[in-house]
C-alpha cells in the first residue's frame, strides 16, 4: 500500500523561507565552483606534465569532461574515464593514475583536519577515559603518519607492482604506466598539499 503524500501550503513556505534565506550560500557555492576545477586543473598539470607535455587547455578541457561524466556514474568513478579520454591513448594510464594521487592528496588534508577537529572535540567535549583517549589518540596519529609516509614514498607503489608483476605474467605489460608515479618529486608532491 503506498499513501500519498500530502504537501500542505505550510511546507511551501517553509522551503521558500529556507531558500530565500540562504541564497547568498548558494551563490557563494556556485562562484568557487570554478574556482575548484581550476584549482584541480592545476593538481592534474602539475603531475602530468612531470611525464607528458599538456597544454593548460587541455587540462582544463579534460577536467571538465571527468566531472560531466561523474555526474552521471556512481561514486564519481566516471571523473577517471571521462578525464582520460581527452588524452592521447599512450597517457591514459598516467592519467588515470595522476588523477587518483590527486585524490589521495584531497583525501589526506581532509582526513587529516577531520582526525585533528575529533581529537580537539574528544578532548574538549566528551568525556572519555583517559586509557581510551590516550590509545584512540595514539592509533590516530600512527594512521596520518602511515598516509603521508605512503604519500610521500608512492614511487613504492610502482616497486610493488614490478614485484606482483614477476609474479602474475598479465600484470607485465602496465609496468611502464607507473612510470609517471616514480618522476613525482617531493616538491611536486608538496604542492599537491
Amino acid at each position: 500500500q503506498f499513501t500519498k503524500l500530502e504537501v500542505g501550503s505550510k511546507e511551501i513556505a517553509l522551503l521558500k523561507l529556507s531558500i530565500s534565506s540562504n541564497w547568498f550560500f548558494l551563490a557563494f557555492a556556485c562562484l568557487l565552483m570554478p574556482l575548484n576545477w581550476l584549482t584541480e586543473c592545476g593538481k592534474w598539470f602539475l603531475t602530468m606534465r612531470v611525464s607528458y607535455s599538456i597544454s593548460w587547455r587541455t587540462c582544463i578541457k579534460c577536467v571538465l569532461m571527468g566531472v560531466s561524466v561523474s555526474l552521471v556514474t556512481p561514486n564519481r568513478i566516471g571523473e577517471y574515464f571521462g578525464r582520460v579520454a581527452g588524452v592521447n591513448p599512450d597517457q591514459r594510464g598516467a592519467g588515470i593514475l595522476t588523477t587518483l594521487l590527486g585524490g589521495f592528496a584531497q583525501n589526506l588534508i581532509t582526513w587529516t583536519a577531520g582526525i585533528l577537529a575529533v581529537l580537539f572535540l574528544f578532548n574538549e567535549q566528551i568525556e572519555f577515559s583517559s586509557y581510551f583517549n590516550t590509545s584512540y589518540t595514539l592509533v590516530v596519529i600512527l594512521l596520518t603518519l602511515a598516509g603521508f609516509v605512503v604519500f610521500f614514498k608512492i614511487s613504492w607503489i610502482k616497486k610493488v607492482f614490478n614485484y606482483l608483476s614477476e609474479k602474475f605474467k598479465p600484470l607485465k605489460s602496465y609496468v611502464d604506466v607507473f612510470e609517471v608515479l616514480e618522476q613525482q618529486n617531493y616538491k611536486i608532491l608538496l604542492k599537491l598539499l
